[in-house]
């Protein structure tokens, strides 16, 4: 990247592979859009899981007779095979996915908005409490 050789040359620059500095709007502008995103996709599993959810009802109650303990014995077909299963689980994994990608991302954001501390006005208001603002 930069040589050796050459005693008085500079550190290389922070930004050594943008040709510009990233601005803050920039970043919470991407921040914005992948959080609807998260949102959307989250509302989308949501639906799905509410759907394979009633399916394996459906099937769990249409298989039952009149008798619903009769269905439950030894040998009795049981219509909610594993991959049923699975597809509940699927659902669930994409759930908490994006979940745990807003979560991170609002955290993401309370930093950068804060100017890197991290905690907002609660520092403020808890100093105001403690020393009697006075």
């Amino acid at each position: 990247l930069y040589s050796s050789s050459s005693s008085s040359s500079s550190p290389p620059s922070p930004y050594l592979f943008t040709s510009r500095r990233v601005r803050k709007q920039e970043v919470m502008r991407q921040f914005s859009r992948g959080m609807t995103i998260n949102l959307l996709g989250l509302g989308a599993a949501l639906i799905s899981v509410q759907a394979l959810v009633g399916q394996l009802v459906a099937k769990t109650l249409s298989s039952a007779s009149a008798n619903p303990f009769i269905a439950s014995a030894a040998g009795a077909y049981n219509p909610v095979l594993a991959l049923d299963v699975f597809l509940v689980q699927a659902a669930v994994n994409a759930l908490t996915g994006h979940f745990l990608s807003l979560l991170f991302t609002m955290r993401l954001t309370q930093i950068i908005g804060t100017g890197g501390n991290g905690v907002g006005g609660a520092a403020v208001a808890t100093r105001e409490r403690v020393g009697g603002g006075g």
